[in-house]
Parts: C-alpha cells; structure tokens; sequence
C-alpha cells in the first residue's frame, strides 16, 4: 500500500472495521450491579459513579441543543450540501453534495463510505444505536486503531458545536503497512445512540484534503 493509495480494504483493517463491536462490547461493560448493606441495589459506572437501581433512568429522548460556549467554534453544514442519507441506526442524517462527495451503500451494520470525487480522500460514517459518551469514543477510536498500528497517537482534539451540539473533533494518526494514515473526524453520543464520523487521507495529502474532508464532515445532522 502506498500513501496514495488508500483503499478500502485498509479501512477494513483500521478502526472502522472493529468499530461497532468495540463500540457496543464496551457500551456493556459501562454498568455493574451491586447491593449496599442495606439491601438496596445500585449500579456502579466505569466512570467512578453510581445510582440506585430503582430510580428511574432519564427519559430517553435527547435534551434540547445546548448553547455552546463563547470558545467554541460552530460548524455549519455546507450550502452545496442538498443530498441527505438517512443513517440505520442512531437515527443520524448525513447531508453531502453527490458532485463532490461519491457514497458507497451502506454495510450490513449500517456503516457508509464517501470518497471526495476523483482523489484519495475519505469519509467514514460509523453510526451506532448503542447509547456512548463521547469520552468513551474517544476510547474506542484510540484503541481500535492501535489495534491496525501500535503506533497510533491522538494529535490534535477540539470541542465544536456541530448541528447545534457539542462533538469532539479529534486527529489520530497511525501507520498501515508502512505508510502514515490521518484519520480526522467528530465524535458524538447522546441516549438515543453515538456517531463517528471520520475522514482519512494519507498523512502527506491531509494539508491538501484537510479543508474538504472538515467542509464534507459539516453534513452530520445529529438532530432526530
């Protein structure tokens, strides 16, 4: 493989191809069960945190869009962007200009792959019906990809506000086969399900797709 050559069998032995089991293994590992002294059953969060078990869960559909902060940068979804895909799970929509943008059908698990018309620039779009922060994202993303290449590293994060909600938009780079990948994409979960939305080039070509891949990433609609 060369680093003009990105295919798609390289996305299969990247973090895409692992992410939806990772995603929902890790999603069951969130919660334990125990009893206090009392009696009274509890659960207990990988997070550190916990809540009785009779308690009721919050509701299930998500909050209201929160205000982002004065830090924090908005992203708007392109002008061009007229085309919608309609994601199988999680209830994600994804907008995308067909001119620029050329999608492959969606995989059994619900996962589509764009590639930016005539170059080797990528967007992966992985949605999931399984309920993620996106602190644990972050996670999966890091440790799916040091799965392909011991040497995958987070290089740059931001918190955006993407479709009137905050994402985590994160950079991780890792070598494949000898050749220096950028995976460059945003992270989001709510209780009705998460998102990763990344695109990818060679390391070398990402100052020259950078601009596409974020304008093409702009499309995520995450309100349902």
């Amino acid at each position: 493989m060369t680093t003009r050559r990105l295919t798609r069998h390289v996305v299969l032995l990247l973090l895409v191809a692992a992410a939806s089991y990772s995603a929902a293994a890790l999603a069951q590992s969130i919660l334990e069960r125990a009893r206090t002294t009392s009696g009274r059953e509890v659960v207990l969060r990988n997070d550190g945190t916990w809540a009785y078990a009779d308690v009721p869960a919050p509701s299930r559909q998500h909050a209201a869009p929160a205000a982002p902060g004065p830090e924090t940068l908005v992203v708007r979804r392109p002008a061009d962007a007229g085309t919608v895909l309609a994601l199988r799970r999680g209830g994600f929509r994804f907008w995308y200009n067909p001119a620029k943008w050329r999608a492959t059908p969606a995989n059994a698990d619900g996962r589509v792959q764009l590639q930016l018309a005539g170059h080797e620039a990528y967007i992966v779009l992985i949605p999931e019906g399984t309920p993620l922060p996106i602190a644990q994202l972050r996670t999966v993303a890091l440790e799916n990809a040091r799965q392909s290449g011991g040497d995958a590293r987070i290089v740059a994060e931001e918190r955006r506000s993407l479709a009137g909600r905050e994402v985590l938009l994160m950079q991780i780079n890792v070598t494949l086969g000898g050749s220096p990948v950028a995976f460059l994409g945003y992270y989001y979960g709510d209780p009705r399900g998460s998102l990763q939305a990344v695109g990818y080039t060679s390391l070398q070509d990402l100052p020259r797709y950078r601009a596409a891949i974020l304008d093409g990433l702009a499309g995520v609609d995450l309100n349902r």
